[in-house]
């Protein structure tokens, strides 16, 4: 090799390897702009670096593997309280979780403004549907949403989220439960057969 293609070859690897630096050092900050759907399906739109994304996203699978017996255990626990015996459990209503769309931003600034415009936006929307509601109020049109059955649902929602978190906690069975005490056991009299 003579010294002008040991020199371009240098050049070349130098240049692939600060590239490799950049694109490693711009990664480190890159952000999400993450919509959901909350387990009321109303959206929710938020911001998170890509460690909490990469975490957020396993949790959100979790949840959804989870989310059936979840609500089952809520309901099981909500008609054996005294106060809402008489008030029909409402889990059809609810939904798991789910990532609707994510949008990978290199860094937090970018990100930020995008989530500034996407908040505007929301803003002028509850403006115009205010708007409507106030300008149709004389005209017989009443709310549809009944501030009780929203309550009811609101306290099944926290009833819920207390047993998904349980669940995923313990891999799929609640901490003090039957179930959550019998793989231990199971796992310690196979590491006794194996010694």
């Amino acid at each position: 090799m003579t010294n002008i293609t040991r020199w371009l070859v240098g050049v070349v690897m130098v240049g692939m390897f600060a590239g490799a630096g950049f694109v490693r050092a711009e990664g480190g900050s890159a952000c999400y702009i993450v919509k959901t759907t909350g387990y009321d399906r109303k959206i929710v739109t938020e911001m998170l670096p890509e460690a909490e994304f990469k975490a957020f996203e396993k949790t959100i699978k979790l949840e959804q593997k989870y989310f059936p017996k979840a609500v089952a255990l809520a309901g099981k626990e909500w008609r054996a309280d005294e106060m809402n015996k008489k008030i029909p459990f409402p889990g059809n209503v609810l939904k798991a979780r789910a990532i609707m769309a994510a949008q990978k931003y290199p860094s937090s600034e970018k990100a930020g403004e995008q989530m500034t415009k996407l908040e505007n936006q929301e803003a002028r929307k509850a403006e115009r549907q205010a708007e409507l509601e106030k300008n149709s109020r004389g005209r017989g049109v009443t709310s549809l949403k009944d501030p009780k059955k929203e309550g009811n649902i609101a306290l099944a929602i926290d009833l819920v989220k207390t047993k998904l978190d349980a669940l995923v906690a313990g891999g799929g069975s609640e901490p003090g439960a039957a179930g959550a005490a019998e793989p231990v056991e199971a796992d310690v009299k196979k590491d006794k057969a194996e010694k």
